[in-house]
């Protein structure tokens, strides 16, 4: 009773300090940006702008100031550099009819290895010793992957989709073709669940590049996908597999 009186307190407080976070992303004609936030800290990047802002907790940080700090502070320029005449050094004359004489090749010594004979794996020995393993813990394996499968599958629901803007200006060449996409594409407007969900489709004739604006906002809670991971964990029959494990090593 005390174990599980501690686990709820302990995940209660993990619920407290340890919010959702939110990711948000937008791609379109007029920009293109990332942002990551939550209580504690947050990110934000401006890929067209070539811009970023940063906070960590109530104080926040951008590129903006960064350069205005580096434009107040003017660097002196260094003088030019200046090679002594220590540095440069005494040409030497070469007097006529004078030969260098041609130096000795010495032939490098190569020194070889012996030969170390590999030892020959028994590869039948060892696939009929895996066989025989899934065949005599079958069971096992398939309890394990079940719970895996299911564990993963709970911790793939946890992200929550908070809003999502779609607006499509469909175009192609050929305006029968621009139609027939215009009405296929026009069936996702009965998703539209305002302000959480918002798409909206239209045809332009005139153009032959689609166009289109993308706004998604979804976030994640830290303590749900803790609690998810541990519960996999213990779910797991750890001491059938220490039994398997001492059994077969």
């Amino acid at each position: 009773m005390l174990i599980y009186s501690l686990l709820i307190i302990g995940f209660i407080l993990a619920g407290v300090l340890l919010p959702r976070i939110r990711f948000i992303g937008e791609i379109g004609s007029e920009r293109t940006l990332f942002e990551v936030s939550s209580f504690w800290f947050g990110f934000k990047l401006d890929i067209r702008a070539k811009t970023y802002r940063y906070r960590i907790f109530f104080i926040s940080f951008s590129q903006k100031d960064k350069i205005e700090e580096s434009k107040d502070t003017v660097t002196p320029e260094a003088p030019p550099h200046i090679s002594p005449d220590i540095d440069k050094k005494p040409i030497i004359e070469k007097k006529e009819g004078t030969r260098e004489k041609p130096k000795k090749y010495k032939r490098p010594k190569i020194r070889r290895k012996p030969k170390v004979k590999k030892p020959k794996v028994k590869e039948k020995k060892a696939s009929k010793f895996t066989k025989e393993l899934f065949w005599q813990e079958r069971e096992l394996i398939i309890t394990v992957v079940k719970r895996l499968v299911s564990g993963l599958l709970r911790l793939f629901k946890t992200p929550r989709l908070d809003r999502v803007r779609i607006a499509l200006d469909v175009a192609t060449p050929d305006p029968m073709m621009t139609g027939l996409i215009y009405g296929i594409l026009l069936q996702l407007t009965a998703l539209n669940n305002p302000p959480r969900r918002v798409i909206n489709i239209r045809s332009d004739f005139n153009a032959i590049i689609p166009s289109g604006d993308l706004y998604i906002v979804f976030s994640i809670s830290l303590a749900v996908v803790l609690f998810e991971s541990f519960y996999l964990i213990i779910r797991l029959p750890w001491w059938r597999i220490l039994k398997v494990y001492l059994k077969y090593r």
